[in-house]
Parts: C-alpha cells; structure tokens; sequence
C-alpha cells in the first residue's frame, strides 16, 4: 500500500463508504496516526480525543454503534486533517506493518535488527563470542556465567578470591558489534544492558570503597544499592557517580558528547573540573569539546526506548534516523541528493525488518531508499 492508496482508504473509511474487504485492508496495518498539534483545529473537538477515537475506530473491524456515530460525526473534518498530516511528511507510527517485497536480487540476505550478540574479553586477553546459543560458560579461574531466561548474564564468582591475590583486580569487557545486543549482572548485582556498538570494562569483583566501571557506546544501568560504595561509571572523561539508581548513558564517540538521563535516585555528573547534580526526569549533556555541562528536562520515554525494543524519533533529522538505524542493523548508510534536511517523527518496533522501517520512512513522504547488500542509500 502506497502513501496515495492509505489516504484514499482513510478518507473511504471516515465517511463511511469503504467495502469489508478495504475496511479489513486498512485494520490489517492497524496504522496510528500521529497529529500534530501545530495543524489541528479548535473546532475539531478535543484532539486527543478525536486521535484515541480514530486509533480505536481502524483497528477495530466491529465497532459499538455510538463510535461509529462519532466517527461519522467528525469524518470529513478528520480526513482533511490526515491530508493535511501526511502531506507535511509526518511519520506514521505503526504496529505492524508488513512491509514491501523486494525484488529478487535486490536484497540478497535479509537486513534484521539486533540481536543477542557481544564478544567477552577475558583478564588473558582471550576473546570469546557470547550468543544466543551460549548460555553457560566456564572462563579462567573455574569462574561460570550463565545466562536467564530474561537475556541476562550472570557472574559466579565462587572461589574466586581462593585462587587471586587480593591486591589484583581482574577486569573483563563485554563489547557489542553493530547489529549487537547484550545485558550482564555484574557481581555486586546491579544490571547493566548495552545497546549496538557499545562496551563496558568491569572488575569481576568489587574491591575498596568504588565501584567503577567505563563504558563506551550507550548502557541503561540499574544500580544495586550500596550505601558504603559509590558506583562510577566513566565515559569519555565523564564521570556519573551514583550509590543505587535508574539511569542511561550515551557516549557514543562518534557523537561528541556524554548524556546522562536519571530515571530514578540522584547522580552527579563530573566533567573536566565541572559537575552537576541531577534529578529524576532531567538529563546532563557533556560535550567533549566544552567544558560546561548543560541539564534539561528529559524525554524518559526517547532514552530508554532503546532498552524496550523501540525507536522514537522526536522530528529527528534524517541524519540522525539513519546513524540510530545504522548502529542497529549493522548496515552502512549513504544520503544522495536532497535528503539531508528531512525530519521525522513517531515510534516502531527495532525488531522490524529493515526493509519496514524505510517503507514507513518512505509512504511519510520525502524520500525513496535502495539497499544493496548492508549498503542503505537514501534519496529524494
């Protein structure tokens, strides 16, 4: 179904004139509109209201005969209004979009999301690779990891400090390529999840009065608390200090920043001889360049969308879409032609094939894309 062919089934369906079969055509991709506040109209009634009625009303195939009265009620004020919405470029945000098929040839292996993937870096320098199919280990020192059935893993450290002077502190790293996932308890029991193209450095067990770890990339940490020693995690010569807390950590290099959102309990920031206390619902932004860290409310449900399966764009410059995506799928991307000042806005699934994504980016309006092995172009 193409960007003309939704707007005509939509405004069928708001003015009552769409067959069973357009009807259960359009309920099959179960679309919600995303409204922008900018284009709606007083007069249009409430507008979360009307958007909650519509949602219901197209993924409903049978609906009571008072919805449909007030969907009738507002059908063709509504359908100019999704005219005007897609028109404007705006991103449909959507449950389950089948996607397009690809001409045979075009795409020779599918390009899928993340998935449980990350490579364990052992106190010897020995690198093993950590999947889906690994789910216990034994390492050096007889020390064992298991993974749960939530997708954690988990360290036993039984025995440990009987074969390891105490004056040597052993360090493993996860690290997570492109296209990679992975989540670990560490020994004093806080869990940490690594997003795409990220790593952590930790001690197998804590010593002294710190627990300190450094991670490059972006991890979601929730920190067991522990009164008598603060949890450190450094980033690009940032330091988040915390005792027990909910929080994420965006260091990406490639970003030149450090973004710290605090979800729950309280942290201080340290950057280049500044610091900053935080708050629950704000975010720090240290960027490597400057000196000054920066706090600003935060969109808890954007930075944390990573950990719970799903992108969130906030009108986010394609530039920006595309390096997310790329990191997640492990593919690289090219922009051709006029495409670089394109935005977009709305919510899906990271566990879409990729080819769903950009069919989604695509029926927004603005853009065509050609994927040729783990090479995405975007154009206009």
């Amino acid at each position: 179904m193409n960007r003309e062919e939704f707007i005509r089934l939509s405004e069928k369906y708001l003015s009552g004139k769409a067959t069973a079969a357009e009807q259960e055509q359009l309920k099959s991709y179960n679309d919600r509109i995303q409204l922008d506040s900018d284009t709606w109209e007083d007069d249009l009634g409430n507008r979360d209201e009307v958007y909650q009625e519509i949602s219901i009303a197209v993924s409903s195939s049978v609906g009571t005969s008072e919805r449909k009265k007030r969907v009738l009620t507002y059908s063709l004020r509504i359908a100019a209004s999704i005219l005007l919405i897609l028109a404007a470029g705006l991103l449909i945000r959507q449950a389950d979009f089948p996607g397009k098929t690809q001409t045979a040839g075009t795409l020779p292996k599918p390009v899928l999301p993340a998935e449980d993937k990350a490579y364990l870096t052992l106190s010897t320098g020995e690198k093993i690779l950590l999947d889906t199919s690994k789910n216990n280990l034994t390492t050096e020192f007889g020390i064992q990891l298991h993974k749960e059935k939530d997708g954690l893993l988990v360290y036993n450290l039984n025995g440990l400090r009987d074969q390891v002077p105490a004056n040597e502190t052993l360090y493993h790293v996860i690290s997570t390529p492109k296209g990679g996932r992975y989540s670990v308890v560490l020994s004093d029991s806080s869990m940490v999840w690594l997003n795409a193209n990220s790593s952590i450095r930790f001690p197998l067990a804590f010593t002294g009065k710190q627990r300190e770890v450094e991670i490059s990339g972006e991890a979601y940490f929730e920190v067991a608390k522990d009164k008598g020693r603060t949890f450190i995690v450094k980033a690009n010569g940032t330091e988040v200090k915390v005792l027990g807390t909910h929080f994420n950590v965006s260091a990406y290099p490639e970003d030149g920043q450090v973004k710290t959102t605090l979800l729950e309990g309280s942290v201080r920031i340290g950057h280049k001889g500044m610091s900053a206390l935080l708050s629950p619902g704000y975010a720090a932004t240290a960027r490597l360049a400057e000196n000054g860290i920066s706090t600003q409310k935060a969109d808890l449900q954007e930075a944390v969308s990573w950990k719970n399966g799903l992108f969130i764009f906030r009108d986010e410059n394609i530039a920006t879409v595309m390096k997310k995506i790329s990191r997640w799928y492990d593919v690289e991307v090219v922009l051709q032609g006029n495409v670089k000042d394109k935005e977009f806005g709305g919510s899906v699934s990271r566990f879409k094939n990729i080819t769903e994504i950009l069919e989604m980016m695509k029926l927004a309006g603005g853009i065509n894309y050609k994927i040729e092995g783990r090479r995405v172009t975007i154009m206009d």
